[in-house]
């Protein structure tokens, strides 16, 4: 079975990064499948390509999400100023962070940016936006991404183990001594 949908956006002084999800149901199994919608000018001066390499798809609680960012003047008008802001949303379309920047631009930029997760993000399915604001435009890029609870490692909990060990056999020690004194 397919269908086909036309999203109409009412407001086109509306630009920004929408998110949402589709849930699909067949008997007792339901899967959710998020939807991101870029609302960008339609003249733009500018592309933007935000990239999460494989290794930060999946983040625990409080990580940090790399991202890398490329900034291409596709207009050849020479030495623009730009505000980059970066969002980050959940599927539900509520921010869970965000910040801005400012560059000068003259044909391309490309960097790298980190965000810290907060430590108490909920586990789920999130969004990070990049959207490049200029005086006649915006163009926006964005990746998905997933944080998972954070457990303890193997290593973590054999450290934890043997200081409980140490303490343990520390403190019969100190008994023993203390008896054999009496």
């Amino acid at each position: 079975m397919s269908f086909r949908s036309r999203i109409h956006i009412g407001n086109r002084e509306k630009f920004g990064i929408f998110t949402g999800e589709i849930v699909v149901t067949a008997g007792n199994i339901e899967k959710s499948i998020p939807i991101v919608i870029e609302v960008v000018t339609e003249n733009a001066l500018f592309d933007i390509v935000l990239f999460i390499p494989e290794a930060y798809r999946v983040l625990v609680q409080g990580g940090t999400l790399l991202t890398q960012i490329n900034l291409v003047e596709i207009a050849g008008i020479g030495v623009v100023n730009v505000t980059v802001n970066y969002v980050i949303k959940d599927t539900k379309d509520n921010v869970i962070m965000q910040e801005s920047e400012t560059f000068a631009i003259k044909e391309q930029k490309s960097y790298v940016k980190k965000f810290k997760l907060p430590a108490n993000m909920p586990v789920g399915k999130y969004v990070i936006a990049a959207e490049i604001v200029y005086a006649d435009g915006v163009a926006i890029s964005s990746s998905l991404f997933e944080v998972v609870e954070a457990k303890a490692s193997s290593l973590t909990l054999l450290l934890i183990l043997f200081g409980v060990i140490f303490v343990a056999l520390f403190l019969s020690w100190k008994i023993h001594r203390k008896v054999s004194r009496l």
